[in-house]
Order: structure tokens, then sequence, then C-alpha cells
């Protein structure tokens, strides 16, 4: 005999369920159906071409451009675009931690030390006052 568990003796009863109750009211349930997605769709596009009507009016109420030339008007009164420069230029003069990078690197290249091969230390690159050999002779 087959091997037949739970979950498909509960998918054979459905299956022989549907088929001898339902046919008699299976056209009016997809009728209902139909109706009802249909309905919601009309529903959907009409608070679609509400929002968009809406979304008009108000544009056309707030009127943006207006908004935005108002805004332009009083940030040119107050000064703010001059404002903001000068902030900046005050940064940047009081960076001080760039300006000592900027200068220990400055320093740094200028005393570097020479990379020809016949180059030799001398007194003052040992940073040492004892003389050296071709001191003494």
């Amino acid at each position: 005999m087959a091997n037949i568990g739970w979950w498909e003796i509960l998918i054979i009863i459905a299956v022989i369920v549907v088929i001898v109750l339902i046919p008699k009211k299976l056209p009016q349930l997809g009728s209902s159906l139909g109706k009802s997605i249909r309905g919601f769709k009309k529903g959907l596009q009409e608070g679609k071409e509400d929002m968009k009507s809406t979304a008009a009016e108000v544009r056309d109420a707030a009127s943006v451009a207006e908004v935005k030339s108002t805004v332009a008007e009083a940030r040119e009164a107050a000064g703010i675009d001059e404002l903001r420069s000068t902030v900046k230029e005050i940064k940047q003069a009081t960076n001080v931690k760039a300006n000592v990078k900027a200068n220990v690197k400055e320093i740094f290249s200028t005393t570097a030390e020479p990379t020809s091969p016949d180059w030799k230390p001398t007194v003052s690159d040992k940073g040492s006052s004892e003389p050296t050999s071709t001191d003494k002779q």
C-alpha cells in the first residue's frame, strides 16, 4: 500500500469537498470576487487622482517659485552668503594644525641629508663637538 501522510489525506478530503459542495456556489463566488477587485482598483485610481489634484492645488496656492525668491531676497538682505565666506576665511586662517604640519614638512624637506654617494657626515651633522678623523690631521 502507498505511504500516505496526514497532509496528503487532508488535501484529498479538501478536493472532494470542493468537487461535491462548491459547484453550485462557484459562479456566484467568482462574480463577487471580480466585483471586489474592480471596486478596489477603481478606489485606488480615484485616490491617486485626488492626490495629484491636491498636490497641484497646494503647489499653486503656495507658489513655490515665489517662496524661493523670497528666501533668496532674505538671504541677500541678511548677508548670509557674505557671512559664510567670512567664516570660511577665518577657519582657513586659524587652522593651526594644517599650518604646523605645512611648516614642519617644509623644515624637514630643507634640512634633509644629502643622498649623494660621496657625502660624509661632519661635526654638525653628528650633533657632537668631537673632531673627526679628518679634523685631527
